[in-house]
């Protein structure tokens, strides 16, 4: 696995917070009658503190409590962490929370490839939503086709165009990261 060395800080905890504040404002310009019926789905790791922050700010600007579910999927692809047999390994959402016929709101850290998003859709759609939406932190503005549309993020933070050899690193305090940052890496081949 190459060493990933940080080459630019994309956000810091101010403005994480007010990148989501203006995602939530384009959530609530679309749902604004609809916020009994959202349910925000936090994808394990780094998607879940997103959900939450993004359920605090709903909560503050319109008094409603919109519940936050967590669901752990693994796989190979968008994640800095690899499925030992490159396979997605998903468990149903965490919660007791009736999904079905919701308007669910996806929350992750960083969209690339959509291959996270795909499995995300296949997994809630067996749920029977009313409607699944997609919210990322950061676009990487990598994926884009026709066939991936149904998977399209709809509410961006910061979209960031990056090499082959770059990523984009979400840290947050409350997934042991040490920080709250957005930060744009290199990956460097190690000299062994």
């Amino acid at each position: 696995m190459p060493n990933i060395k940080k080459i630019k800080r994309l956000m810091d905890e101010t403005e994480i917070r007010e990148t989501i504040v203006k995602m939530v404002d384009k959530i609530l310009t679309i749902y604004s009658n609809d916020l009994a019926r959202i349910v925000l789905v936090g994808v394990k790791t780094r998607g879940v503190p997103i959900a939450q922050i993004v359920s605090k700010i709903i909560k503050e600007k319109t008094d409603t409590s919109v519940p936050v579910v967590i669901l752990d999927i693994k796989i190979y692809n968008d994640d800095l962490s690899f499925a030992a047999d490159g396979q997605a390994i998903t468990q149903p959402p965490d919660s007791s929370v009736d999904i079905s016929s919701k308007i669910l709101i996806v929350c992750d850290d960083v969209a690339w490839t959509l291959a996270t998003n795909e499995v995300v859709h296949e997994i809630l759609v067996a749920y029977q939503p009313a409607e699944i939406k997609f919210s990322v932190l950061v676009d990487r503005f990598e994926w884009h086709s026709a066939n991936k549309e149904m998977c399209a993020p709809s509410f961006v933070g910061l979209k960031q165009s990056t090499t082959s050899n770059q990523i984009v690193k979400v840290c947050f305090k409350e997934t042991y990261d040490g920080q709250t940052a957005v930060w744009l890496c290199e990956k460097e081949e190690s000299n062994k």
